[in-house]
């Protein structure tokens, strides 16, 4: 009889572990996982640029290219309720500036949007469409000519070259199936 009670007590024990396992320990996020986030972007001149603390939780799959490296994978180790703050270079962000893309515009329009006479090297905000998806971009003024009223501009990324500070906050996990 106590053998038979001892065996049903190492049983029960063996059970209440195969069904506690895992439910202790606290889930961290994986690449694969879907997480929501709540994040403050702050520039490296100390300016915030971008935060979703007064907004709805950012969603998105770990690694699954909706945001940039950097940040997908600072996420990567963190539990929910968890806090922490990343400083992301460029290349694991929207990468240096590049002059490889470039369009042709009409110079009369961007002196009209700047409000004086172009120069070769301004800068300014504009929409860039590329087959049908439209970006917003930094342009460039790479060169003018006068006499066709074109200027040849470089598109990029607007935080492209920045180092980016982002404090994350993970909210949820959902793990990949």
């Amino acid at each position: 009889m106590k053998k038979s009670i001892t065996a049903a007590v190492v049983l029960l024990a063996a059970v209440c572990l195969i069904f506690t396992a895992g439910c202790t320990a606290e889930q961290t996020a994986k690449t694969g996982d879907t997480v929501s986030v709540y994040y403050t972007l702050t520039l490296s001149d100390g300016t915030v640029h971008d935060s979703n603390l007064n907004r709805s939780a950012m969603e998105f799959v770990i690694g699954g290219g909706t945001t940039i490296k950097g940040f997908s994978n600072a996420v990567i180790g963190m539990k929910v309720g968890e806090t922490k703050t990343v400083v992301i270079p460029p290349e694991d962000a929207y990468g240096e500036i590049s002059y490889d893309t470039t369009t042709e515009q009409n110079l009369t329009n961007i002196e009209n949007y700047l409000g004086r006479k172009a120069v070769a090297g301004d800068t300014f905000d504009m929409i860039h469409n590329n087959n049908g998806a439209y970006t917003a971009v930094t342009g460039e003024i790479l060169s003018i000519n006068e006499t066709a009223k074109t200027a040849v501009v470089a598109v990029y990324p607007r935080l492209a070259g920045e180092t980016l500070t982002f404090k994350i906050t993970l909210n949820s996990i959902t793990p990949a199936k």
